[in-house]
């Protein structure tokens, strides 16, 4: 009885029919992946902001505690450096 009523499902499918059940798995499966791909590009965009206000901030720390720029504190050790490589 089971075989019957499977043979006559399957003779009631047509081809119109496997095509849309194919361009709907096809059409979720692209769904899916761009929310997926939007949802990292949002998450590494939000992680690369935080880092560039955490390295502002800390160029602020380092000016308030030495009272120059990290710019000419790097500058300076590259000249200390190469002043004693030359001696």
């Amino acid at each position: 009885m089971e075989n019957e009523t499977v043979q006559k499902i399957m003779t009631q499918i047509d081809i119109n029919t496997l095509c849309a059940i194919g361009a709907m798995l096809i059409t979720t499966v692209g769904l899916i992946y761009a929310f997926l791909r939007n949802f990292k590009e949002d998450i590494n965009k939000k992680l690369d902001h935080m880092e560039k206000r955490i390295d502002d901030l800390e160029a602020r720390m380092f000016w308030l505690a030495t009272g120059k720029r990290l710019e000419d504190a790097i500058l300076e050790e590259k000249m200390k450096r190469t002043a004693n490589e030359n001696r």
